[in-house]
């Protein structure tokens, strides 16, 4: 069996998905609910399963050698925190590798708000031609989405008492740019024994 990489919280975007299909792993994206993309050609290519449901929700038999979740944690609801990671160590190998990334930002008063994404056609990201056009722009979800939580229920401080919790890590940045998006990022986090 290949490795097995996972995207919890994978949207619709899927550049972590797509990185590992290419390093021949074996892809599961997760997402609270069921996106257009997931049913394109070019989600296809690089994931091999998509699972639909909060991570106490998932059934599968599969476990994560490598990981990540980028902008995702901040919208778990503050009193499911521990029990939605948690569940997530539960879909991880022990020897399990991975990258978190939790935006801070208020999105109620930043521009932030509509979730500017990273792989605008103008963003340095390499031009894929089976990326379909849809995917280029904004990314407002949190306006409408009845899957969307405000975010900045949980300081910086807080977060990193609670990743700590269930992980230890190699390196934490912190990053501030000028459109008021703040987020922590964990590398090379592994499960505490």
């Amino acid at each position: 069996m290949k490795k097995c990489f996972f995207d919890f919280g994978c949207g619709d975007i899927g550049h972590q998905l797509k990185d590992a299909k290419l390093n021949e792993f074996y892809t599961v994206g997760i997402d609270t609910r069921k996106y257009e993309a997931w049913y394109s050609v070019y989600w296809n290519l690089y994931v091999n399963e998509s699972l639909c449901g909060k991570f106490s929700e998932i059934k599968t038999d599969l476990r994560a050698d490598e990981w990540a979740s980028v902008s995702c944690f901040e919208h778990l609801k503050q009193d499911d925190i521990l029990s939605e990671i948690s569940a997530l160590v539960a879909l991880l190998k022990k020897d399990s590798v991975g990258y978190l990334h939790i935006n801070l930002s208020d999105h109620s008063v930043t521009p932030s708000l509509e979730h500017i994404r990273n792989d605008t056609p103008t963003s340095g990201i390499p031009f894929d031609p089976l990326r379909p056009a849809s995917y280029f722009g904004k990314f407002g979800h949190y306006l409408s989405d009845k899957h969307a939580h405000h975010i900045n229920t949980v300081s910086k401080e807080e977060w990193i008492k609670i990743i700590s919790q269930f992980f230890t890590y190699d390196t934490y940045i912190e990053r501030h740019n000028k459109l008021g998006v703040h987020v922590i990022e964990f590398y090379e986090l592994r499960l505490k024994e």
